[in-house]
């Protein structure tokens, strides 16, 4: 059983959290997988091949018997993960020999999880917008506030799913306040009169940064 974290967000949403040790062979012989999909495969580089082997793992382990054995999981044209024949929406993240998922049954969601570096203070003004970069610096944890929040537009892209998103001027985030080991906190995603609401919590981890998303529902639809 690789699941080493399940949150059991509420009883519709469940996040998985699995640091990889098994080899390929040990991660395929638990999986079903197509020819269609063995093609693919074969076709990504070694690194590649263990994430996109572990990720689906891990969603099976997540779901139990909610599934039947063959659990297929593809990507639509902009590049979102789904489940094929399912209405539920997920959401996959990697980071080194971490992987990351989230199910819902209800909501559209969005994961990310990171490996806590040094260099994300230098890039961060490439996805911080001034407001952004001036809560991170005066945090009383910068380095965590600038993953937690490089986390949080990660989600909200992932979740928006669409792609040509501008980080710093379509995803705007609410203050964290207090960084600590978990926490909660707000944003809005506005692009060409989209306007979508999203809660985000966040947990901090041995090594690494885990945000997910839930995208409020539209209550006026």
């Amino acid at each position: 059983m690789p699941l080493t974290v399940k949150i059991h967000h509420n009883a519709r949403t469940i996040v998985g959290i699995w640091t990889v040790q098994e080899t390929m062979e040990k991660l395929i012989a638990k999986l079903d997988i197509s020819d269609e999909e063995k093609i693919h495969i074969d076709s990504l580089s070694i690194k590649k091949q263990l994430e996109w082997c572990a990720s689906r793992r891990l969603i099976k382990s997540m779901l139990h018997d909610d599934v039947p054995h063959k659990l297929s999981i593809f990507k639509d044209i902009h590049g979102k993960p789904y489940i094929e024949n399912s209405s539920a929406h997920i959401s996959l993240s990697h980071s080194h020999d971490c992987i990351a998922a989230i199910i819902s049954s209800d909501q559209i969601v969005g994961i990310d999880v990171q490996l806590i570096v040094d260099k994300i203070v230098k890039i961060s003004p490439k996805f911080l917008s001034e407001p952004e970069l001036s809560y991170c610096k005066n945090s009383d944890d910068p380095l965590l506030a600038y993953h937690i929040y490089w986390g949080a537009k990660e989600c909200i892209f992932k979740s928006y799913g669409r792609g040509e998103v501008d980080f710093k001027n379509h995803i705007l985030l609410n203050d964290l306040g207090l960084v600590t080991e978990k926490g909660r906190f707000g944003a809005t995603f506005k692009k060409n009169g989209v306007i979508l609401h999203f809660e985000l919590y966040y947990f901090i981890l041995p090594s690494y940064v885990l945000v997910y998303s839930l995208q409020e529902m539209d209550i006026n639809n």
